[in-house]
């Protein structure tokens, strides 16, 4: 009888967990390019703004459109196409002529990466184990806080080449331009990669999820796991409108605002603007670079442990007790920007600490969750209405921080912080935890809250 293989099952999550790297280093590049961009474009706030959102634009349509067609022709090749998304990205921006191409470079792996965020967490969570779903999922984000410090190096790296005027006409092309290479290894990665099994028995393709679910944990455990889920497609079909009547609407309201708290909280404005943070705050230019590159490190540092934690200690009180570290983080900067009080080094800490705390809570645990909870006919696509909304709200809020920062740079981050707080007291009220369940048992955990109308009627 063919045992349990873990060292397969952590081969196929870090392969396709490539895709979670190619977001991080996209959302990172942008951060150490954006002086130079700056310059080369002679951009105003709004195109600044403009710039750096677009990328959100093709994320919105990527998270809509990559869930569904992953429901309809299969993960694997959805993901494919967020390599490519990826590779003519980097090629566009890298070689843009003007402002015009780099934003339609941007939009391309903004449609990149609408799809690998929701995907890549969706298809970890189908082909992985209960027992070991957590970590797995999780090395979605711990590969994009890797892309993330990778993008942060290079970019780092690259001012030391070349003179003032190298770096303003070639610096920020490299920088963008060498994107091309990871999404070229993802492509060839993906191929070797096995379907999701819960999608292959949704297409009753019965025989060829059985065999990869026994390579990936044993004949017994693949045996029962393909009863289970076979038991639950043949018991009701569920589709997007039925999300939104008693018994699962209350999954799709977990979704949507779990999406939403991941961005009002601020940690994409932290990533894209630290360097402006850093100048406004009274750093230099040279000290602002170093602090971005401690921030990348401590980002991925720090999700490394959350990897170490997250199936023991469990989901929710990750998602109740690190948004309330973050708060207080927050609340230091603006106090600085408002006071003027610390040395710069303690403003600098608290920024640090703020992404300690995402890193170990809300970044790896968001993604997983969203992973878990919805039924596994509708996963993508419940996944990607869920993630629609994180990109909405992303969009917004980096399209205007450089102008609410002209409005007020300590009331901007003093609301961050009251959202830090509501994303705390959301998950104490409403997460449920789903720590060392199946996909299946969180399914019927929705349905045993409020009866469905089928029920009802019985």
């Amino acid at each position: 009888m063919q045992a349990a293989n873990p060292t397969y099952v952590w081969l196929v999550g870090c392969t396709a967990a490539l895709g979670g790297f190619l977001f991080g280093f996209d959302t990172g590049v942008i951060g150490g390019a954006m002086p130079l961009l700056e310059k080369y474009f002679q951009l105003d706030a709004k195109q600044l703004g403009f710039a750096v959102a677009s990328v959100f634009i093709g994320s919105i349509l990527g998270g809509v459109v990559g869930g569904k067609l992953s429901d309809l022709v299969g993960r694997k090749k959805i993901l494919f196409l967020a390599g490519l998304c990826f590779l003519i990205s980097a090629l566009l921006a890298g070689l843009a002529k003007d402002l015009f191409q780099f934003n339609l470079g941007r939009l391309i792996g903004g449609f990149g990466i609408g799809i690998s965020i929701c995907l890549v967490g969706v298809y970890l969570a189908e082909i992985a184990p209960s027992r070991m779903r957590g970590r797995i999922v999780s090395l979605n984000q711990l590969v994009i806080t890797f892309g993330i410090l990778v993008s942060y190096i290079v970019g780092w790296m690259l001012t030391a080449v070349g003179d003032s005027d190298w770096q303003l006409n070639y610096g920020w092309r490299w920088a963008f331009g060498i994107q091309a290479v990871p999404s070229i290894a993802f492509l060839v990665a993906v191929m070797w990669i096995p379907e999701s099994p819960r999608w292959l028995l949704q297409q009753r393709r019965t025989d060829e999820a059985l065999r990869i679910l026994t390579r990936v944990d044993g004949m017994e455990n693949a045996a029962l796991a393909v009863q289970e889920l076979q038991a639950t497609i043949q018991a009701e079909r569920v589709t997007l409108v039925q999300l939104l009547m008693p018994g699962l609407r209350r999954a799709l309201i977990v979704g949507v605002m779990l999406s939403l708290f991941d961005q009002i909280t601020g940690i994409n404005i932290v990533i894209y603007y630290i360097q402006k943070i850093l100048l406004q705050l009274g750093f230099t230019e040279s000290q602002a670079r170093q602090g971005m590159l401690w921030l990348g490190l401590v980002n991925f540092a720090t999700t490394i442990i959350a990897l170490s934690i997250i199936d023991r200690v469990g989901r929710k009180p990750l998602l109740m007790f690190c948004p309330l570290g973050m708060a207080i983080s927050l609340f230091m900067v603006g106090f600085q920007f408002y006071t003027n009080a610390f040395p710069p080094l303690v403003v600098l800490v608290a920024i640090m600490a703020f992404c300690f705390f995402y890193a170990l809570g809300p970044g790896p645990v968001n993604l997983l969750v969203l992973a878990e909870i919805f039924p596994t006919h509708v996963r993508g696509a419940a996944a990607g209405v869920a993630t629609l909304f994180m990109w909405v709200s992303c969009y917004l809020i980096s399209e205007q921080f450089p102008s609410w920062l002209s409005w007020s740079e300590a009331g901007t981050f003093w609301i961050l912080m009251a959202m830090c707080l509501l994303y705390s007291i959301f998950a104490w009220l409403f997460v449920p935890e789903t720590r060392g369940k199946s996909l299946e048992q969180i399914e019927h955990s929705w349905k045993s809250h409020f009866p469905t109308s089928r029920d009802s009627k019985a």
